[in-house]
């Protein structure tokens, strides 16, 4: 395809490729890569809730909006809102099996993977539901999409969480 265009035209696209900054995460950090013992432990606000809208934001982020169907942990308001990316997320280990991964369980394991900038920037979609850990730096597992099935089957994920928060509070 260069060739065509010229050996000049080529320089400078490559030139202005070499001159571009290079935004990468070598290594997550390692507060991301929790053992899913260790995030519950940590937990302060833990909430089942449902997106109910989408707001693209000036930054070109975007806003989530959600309703809580039940706290698991923290006081809160009945809807609160999560700042994320616009673009839909690929499915992860753990996402839709019920969290049933191995993977999803080991340390690091989650949804939702850092940015080149080494943040977490989620994507959720409209009418799903998600366990989201709010109140500290978030971790590959604090915005885990729940499918409540129609079968009474519980997520392993959200069963975890609740026994363990249970176990927290019990005197």
């Amino acid at each position: 395809m260069f060739a065509r265009c010229g050996p000049m035209l080529f320089l400078c696209s490559l030139s202005a490729l070499v001159a571009m900054p290079a935004r990468a995460c070598r290594v997550p950090p390692a507060s991301q890569l929790i053992s899913p013992e260790a995030q519950v432990a940590m937990a302060g606000d833990v909430t089942l809730a449902t997106v109910t809208g989408v707001t693209p934001t000036a930054d070109g982020a975007t806003s989530y909006q959600f309703v809580v169907q039940r706290r698991l942990s923290g006081v809160g308001d009945t809807t609160f809102s999560v700042a994320g990316a616009g673009v839909s997320m690929r499915d992860l280990p753990g996402s839709g099996d019920g969290h049933a991964d191995p993977v999803f369980w080991q340390r690091g394991g989650g949804r939702v993977m850092n940015d080149t900038d080494c943040e977490i920037h989620p994507s959720f979609e409209v009418g799903a539901t998600y366990l989201i850990f709010s109140g500290r730096a978030p971790t590959r597992r604090s915005f885990e999409r729940i499918d409540m099935r129609d079968d009474g089957a519980s997520d392993r994920w959200l069963a975890f969480v609740a026994e363990r928060l249970r176990d927290r509070q019990a005197p």
